[in-house]
């Protein structure tokens, strides 16, 4: 695969966890107001486990794909991959908290809105670093200079 076509795929599932991240944060704001019951705070819980799931399928595609593409194509292949791996611990772990208080009972609405809210902004924020940081036309060039072989 050209790493333009690796880029444009991991683009195209971005747009597609943003839209998860909407539909998500738009639930737990009505959970906020108190327009919504017991039965929405658990579709939000699974709703963030389905963003969950695909976050963990997200990160597993960039391994397969953005790692070895990042490689070819960047003399800075060292940093960006640790970039990566930094960006999606991060998103672990953010998704994780935001589970164990989804999955917590006693958690007011509140709580759970302030978990939601911070869940979505952190991960909006690592996918705009990412397509800053790694998926810059620059970066995934199907034509890469080739700079590591020049020698003086």
């Amino acid at each position: 695969m050209y790493p333009s076509e690796v880029r444009r795929q991991v683009l195209r599932e971005h747009q597609g966890l943003r839209a998860q991240l909407e539909r998500i944060e738009a639930l737990a704001d009505d959970l906020r107001r108190g327009e919504r019951d017991a039965g929405d705070r658990r579709g939000l819980r699974e709703r963030v486990e389905q963003l969950a799931r695909a976050v963990e399928a997200h990160e597993r595609l960039e391994d397969e794909l953005l790692g070895p593409a990042l490689e070819e194509s960047t003399n800075w292949r060292k940093v960006c991959i640790a970039d990566m791996h930094r960006y999606h611990e991060t998103q672990r772990r953010e998704v994780a908290t935001t589970l164990q208080v989804l999955r917590n009972p006693e958690a007011d609405a509140a709580r759970l809105a302030r978990a939601v809210g911070r869940l979505v902004r952190v991960l909006r924020a690592d996918l705009e670093c990412e397509e800053r940081d790694l998926l810059a036309p620059a970066l995934l060039r199907d034509d890469p200079l080739m700079t590591d072989n020049v020698s003086g």
